[in-house]
């Protein structure tokens, strides 16, 4: 299977979309937007600061497996509706299963300090077949960036965002 994670989406940001992103660090010489679109449930759990980890466990090397890197911008978006937040990305721990092995040891370690909620899911997920690739992102807590527009007509619920 390819990538189809590998084509970065145009955006296009407001003044104030901007001004808020550049708090978190976007503009600064190699940092990356990144839009992540989530469940209702997941994104309240941000909202409210009971989620700070992210976790993407996919069946191909797709976004934000490999993409995604410290200090980075994650524009969180729910599904199918508005409200736009955005945090910074303050560790990322990713991995691939090896055939016959499983995942390193730095993988259980970092799934040790997340809350139950997301390491039960996440333990889920690992049993299903195929599924041998995992990101866990530690985010800072979300800030307001109002809407902004982007082309996204897909259904990757992980893109990497390219100001035009």
């Amino acid at each position: 299977m390819t990538d189809s994670s590998a084509s970065p989406l145009k955006w296009h940001l407001s003044p104030g979309n901007r001004r808020a992103l550049k708090r978190l660090g976007y503009g600064k010489s190699g940092v990356k937007a990144h839009l992540a679109i989530m469940r209702a449930p997941h994104y309240q759990n941000l909202l409210d600061g009971t989620k700070v980890w992210e976790t993407r466990v996919t069946k191909v090397k797709a976004a934000p497996y490999g993409r995604v890197k410290k200090d980075d911008v994650v524009i969180w978006k729910p599904v199918g509706g508005t409200g736009h937040r955005a945090s910074r990305v303050l560790r990322v721990v990713s991995d691939a299963r090896a055939p016959g092995i499983g995942f390193h040891e730095d993988i259980w370690t970092t799934i040790d300090v997340m809350d139950t909620a997301t390491r039960r899911a996440v333990e889920e997920k690992f049993n299903e077949p195929g599924y041998d690739y995992v990101t866990f992102i530690r985010v800072s807590p979300p800030i307001e960036i109002g809407e902004f527009k982007v082309q996204k007509k897909d259904s990757r619920a992980w893109v990497v965002l390219e100001a035009r």
